[in-house]
């Protein structure tokens, strides 16, 4: 839906690849800046490590591999609210960001 809608706008080159931009960002860069902000005392980096999205969460690999078993209900719970907030905000936003124009 946000590439879409970023589509629309600004052109499908830009849309497409800012939305696999934020994807690769939300699941693989968020894992690399964590280890910075624990090794550096930064507040801008902790700012920016809140700020982006967790898509790792909803990837359940690492508990199948080790063999962790099912998440107990408040884990699910939490994951889910904090997937269902990013769900929200980012179909809020190409609501918002679509143009039904034809240039």
């Amino acid at each position: 839906m946000f590439a879409i809608a970023l589509a629309s706008r600004l052109g499908t080159t830009v849309g497409y690849v800012f939305s696999l931009g934020w994807g690769l960002v939300g699941v693989y860069g968020v894992i690399v800046l964590e280890k910075v902000v624990v090794a550096k005392d930064f507040i801008m980096l902790d700012i920016i490590y809140v700020m982006l999205p967790h898509y790792y969460l909803a990837d359940l690999t690492h508990r199948f591999v080790h063999k962790q078993g099912a998440l107990n209900n408040a884990e699910f719970f939490a994951v889910f609210e904090y997937m269902s907030g990013w769900a929200i905000l980012i179909s809020t936003t190409s609501l918002v960001l679509f143009s039904s124009k034809q240039k």
